[in-house]
């Protein structure tokens, strides 16, 4: 139980260093949108193979569509992350 009240203290503390010291937040921020945009870079390709794929290999139908459609979440979560995290102070 002991344990359990340390790690949740501690918890609280970084959440409340991560929200307050902007030097943290602004590397934190920096980190996210590299990520945001690496995703956003790298996404297009997948999906192209997995089009390519889709319309002109028949084999393997499940996973092509697995390919469309998780380079395209990826791609949507890629450019909404960059979105927001732009407009965010």
């Amino acid at each position: 139980m002991k344990n359990k009240k340390i790690f949740f203290l501690s918890t609280f503390i970084m959440i409340l260093c991560i929200l307050f010291v902007e030097p943290i937040r602004t590397i934190l921020k920096l980190g996210l949108l590299t990520i945001a945009g690496l995703a956003v870079i790298i996404s297009p390709f997948p999906l192209i193979i997995g089009l390519l794929r889709l319309f002109f290999i028949t084999d393997d139908k499940k996973f092509t569509l697995q390919l469309v459609t998780y380079s395209t979440i990826i791609l949507i979560i890629g450019y909404s992350t960059c979105g927001i995290l732009t407009f965010v102070k």
